[in-house]
């Protein structure tokens, strides 16, 4: 990617740029903003809006120009590990046929799925750690699952579906730290009628995830972080009559509305889910998760994180320890072992991280 003018710190830079212009805001509310002419600095975001599209493009461009030279390298007969999504997009348009997608669609999908798919991840599991780090008590509930589950050995994907606390919490940090508040805006594609309420075609759609999650109507204390509450309730809602778990299911309720929802939902949710409930035992299995020395580890929303492409703490003020018997050879060389195609892309030799 360098070699095509990419960089990390630029790459999210456009990032942020494109989150500010997504985020709810005024236009939203009062739609006849949008018809204000961009001249003499009267909808700066209009020009503004024009440059994130221009730098998002190239982005897209060049992860399009990479994913051609890797096309035609296995085309060649090369011998690569791995293909890209796009490499095999360019495959099968070649294949069938079939130009649905144009190289604008496929490189503007490309920075999509990476933008989305590295903020969030790195935004909740930042925010997880703060949590375990804060919660000693939660921290070694779920170190302790997954000791017991994994035998004391490293942990592993069969282990998931048993460690029940551990997805609790998981549960529990979407529910009460949602990583998109206000989701997306959506607007209908033809006027619609909702509860009696009129919605006009193009209108915005603010889903208020934040506001679902912490409804005092369905869920007990919804201000503290309490994971047995998804232990007591599939749905971590009150255990009364109003919020039957059969019934909730059978309606198409979900657990969490942090990823979305309707045909638009992250089709990434459920690999999400486990890669990271996985990460998490392992982490547990091999560290535990202090406070930095000196850091007070504030958790309140109002002055302890930020809104950007997803909400996550300012700074993580977290420190690894290694448990009593880890060694870091143990850890390097279990993922060079267990991950030996990401070992070769990730530069790990000998057991040594580059």
């Amino acid at each position: 990617m360098t070699d095509h003018g990419f960089t990390i710190p630029d790459f999210r830079y456009c990032i942020d740029q494109y989150a500010a212009l997504v985020a709810p805001n005024i236009r939203d509310l009062f739609p006849i903003l949008r018809y204000i002419p961009g001249l003499f600095g009267l909808a700066e975001w209009k020009e503004q809006a024009q440059l994130v599209r221009k730098e998002a493009l190239k982005k897209g461009t060049q992860f399009l120009n990479v994913a051609k030279e890797q096309r035609a390298a296995l085309d060649a007969g090369k011998s690569i590990e791995w293909e890209s999504m796009l490499a095999k997009m360019l495959r099968d348009q070649r294949d069938n046929d079939d130009h649905t997608f144009s190289e604008h669609d496929m490189g503007h999908s490309a920075f999509h799925v990476v933008a989305a798919s590295t903020s969030t991840s790195t935004a909740k599991f930042s925010v997880l750690l703060m949590v375990l780090a804060k919660y000693s008590d939660v921290q070694q509930k779920v170190r302790e699952e997954v000791l017991e589950i994994s035998g004391g050995a490293i942990p592993k994907a069969t282990d998931i579906p048993s460690l029940k606390y551990t997805e609790a919490v998981w549960n529990e940090v979407h529910r009460w730290r949602p990583v998109a508040p206000q989701a997306i805006p959506h607007a209908p594609s033809q006027d619609d009628v909702y509860n009696g309420y009129r919605i006009p075609k193009g209108t915005a759609v603010i889903m208020n995830v934040w506001h679902i999650h912490h409804s005092e109507e369905d869920y007990e204390e919804p201000e503290e972080f309490i994971p047995e509450r998804f232990l007591n309730h599939p749905f971590g809602m009150r255990p009364d009559k109003a919020h039957d778990g059969t019934q909730m299911e059978a309606s198409g309720a979900r657990i969490t509305y942090d990823f979305g929802a309707g045909r638009r939902v992250c089709p990434g949710m459920h690999s999400t889910k486990q890669t990271f409930l996985l990460g998490l035992a392992k982490i547990l299995w091999a560290f535990e998760i202090l406070p930095l020395e000196g850091k007070n580890l504030d958790l309140s929303l109002k002055t302890r994180f930020v809104q950007e492409v997803a909400l996550h703490p300012k700074s993580l003020d977290v420190s690894l320890k290694l448990k009593n018997g880890r060694t870091g050879k143990t850890i390097i060389g279990h993922y060079h072992q267990k991950y030996e195609d990401e070992a070769k892309v990730m530069g790990w030799e000998n057991d040594l991280y580059r």
